[in-house]
């Protein structure tokens, strides 16, 4: 919902003096424009929400066929776990809304899946001509699109015999991988810095490997993840399953990654945990093809209760959204909007209100406190005026008194809204508390939607 506001600022930026006044947008050369490069064509064709649907849509269709043409090409048949691996393609990071960073992995998958039956009959000039544009489209799309085909494509050439001549010469036809570095380089040198936060916090990394399918509800949620680690385990130690080295070993680069990568890195937060479902998916497509109906079995079965769990909390979140996007009828065209949202308690349920406001700026050309703008991020900017306390990403994050946690309670952030910036607040799962120099405009689901009176 967040990133929809930026779409519309890329798309109507031009013909809109009202979005003029609070936002810019300035291209930059970037490993995060999935999204933003498609809905370009998409957005002119069928409109800037059905576009974002069915985008979302089809990220992880394309990751489940990624999966399957994979474990395809290297075992020349799929193994039993694989509905296990495809149960991944739902994991978290889709769910949360990382939209860029899910299309980017989904497509990676699929380019290995395609170079891996290349293998053998395209040239060697062919082969480094093909990883230099799939390289730099997944590195557009988003930087881990692009570690990850690295990591399979030369993780699937580490288990061969050493030999030190054939070793020169795949270094130097792997070398074609490494032409985003350069692009990156100049888009970190420049304005957004790539130091990393939250370092080594393996505390923290075993709760979000708890927490790989997190999406609605805790308790199915967390014991599909203990099903799912089993069923790995299982297949370690057992005799009859056996893993497929050229799979094995990035399965085994991305659990290093995982274990070194902070939780912030690159200006973007949950690093580490984005990796954990693409190293459970991987890790079932890595074990090879035998005739096992019990295995295939309960793979299935964890698929089937993914689906089933994940489409029933999109009902559930979808009437949520309908009924606060009521307050959104209730806006004027340019309305400036302050969200507030407040954080469950538990940490476990996702907050898909959180960026609500984003809406606002979609259907009614506002502006909206819960903009990710910031160096190097993506290209939109806030004009001088509304570049001020309460402007972007973060601001409107809040939790209630019983469970603070270091974060601002919804008293504190309602004291910090400027006046002269914003004509509404918005507060997301806070109730409908009296909020001084305002009135109530209405409770529409749950969230309250305040007009600021002004002091004249």
């Amino acid at each position: 919902l967040g990133h929809m506001g930026r779409y519309r600022v890329e798309l109507d930026l031009a013909t809109s003096p009202t979005l003029r006044q609070f936002y810019s947008f300035h291209w930059i050369l970037a490993g995060n424009l999935g999204v933003d490069l498609l809905i370009l064509p998409l957005g002119r064709v069928f409109g800037l929400e059905p576009a974002v649907k069915l985008i979302a849509i089809a990220v992880p269709v394309i990751g489940a066929i990624g999966l399957l043409s994979t474990a395809r090409e290297v075992h020349g048949a799929l193994p039993p776990t694989a509905p296990a691996a495809l149960a991944f393609v739902l994991g978290f990071p889709l769910a949360f809304g990382f939209i860029n960073f899910s299309l980017g992995m989904s497509l990676a998958l699929c380019a290995f899946a395609l170079c891996h039956r290349l293998a053998g009959r395209a040239s060697g000039v062919g082969m480094s001509l093909l990883f230099v544009v799939i390289s730099g489209v997944l590195w557009l799309c988003h930087v881990y699109g692009w570690a990850l085909f690295v990591v399979l494509v030369v993780g699937s050439e580490l288990p061969q015999k050493w030999d030190a001549r054939l070793w020169w010469m795949k270094f130097i036809r792997l070398s074609p991988l490494s032409v985003p570095l350069l692009p990156m380089l100049l888009w970190r040198s420049g304005e957004s810095s790539a130091t990393g936060r939250n370092w080594f916090n393996f505390s923290q990394k075993i709760d979000w490997i708890e927490k790989t399918l997190e999406d609605h509800w805790r308790t199915p949620d967390l014991l599909m993840v203990v099903a799912a680690s089993a069923l790995l385990l299982f297949a370690l130690v057992s005799k009859r399953l056996e893993f497929d080295r050229r799979l094995k070993t990035p399965m085994m680069m991305l659990i290093v990654a995982f274990l070194i990568i902070p939780e912030q890195l690159l200006g973007s937060s949950y690093a580490d945990a984005r990796l954990l479902p693409y190293i459970f998916a991987i890790g079932f497509i890595a074990i090879k093809p035998v005739r096992a109906s019990l295995i295939a079995g309960c793979a299935t079965l964890l698929f089937s209760a993914k689906i089933a769990t994940f489409a029933a909390g999109l009902w559930f979140d979808s009437r949520d959204i309908d009924d606060a996007l009521v307050a959104v009828t209730r806006l004027p065209i340019g309305a400036r909007v302050a969200s507030i949202a407040t954080l469950p308690c538990d940490g476990w349920r996702l907050p898909k209100l959180s960026h609500i406001g984003g809406l606002v700026i979609v259907r009614k050309q506002g502006f909206s406190n819960e903009q990710w703008v910031g160096p190097g991020l993506n290209p939109l900017r806030t004009t001088p005026a509304y570049s001020g306390p309460m402007t972007r990403d973060w601001s409107e994050l809040a939790k209630p008194p019983s469970c603070a946690m270091g974060w601002p309670l919804v008293s504190e952030k309602l004291s910090e809204v400027p006046r002269t910036t914003f004509d509404y607040i918005w507060i997301i799962d806070g109730g409908h508390p009296p909020v001084p120099g305002a009135i109530l405009v209405g409770v529409f689901g749950r969230t309250s939607l305040y007009k600021l009176i002004s002091d004249g």
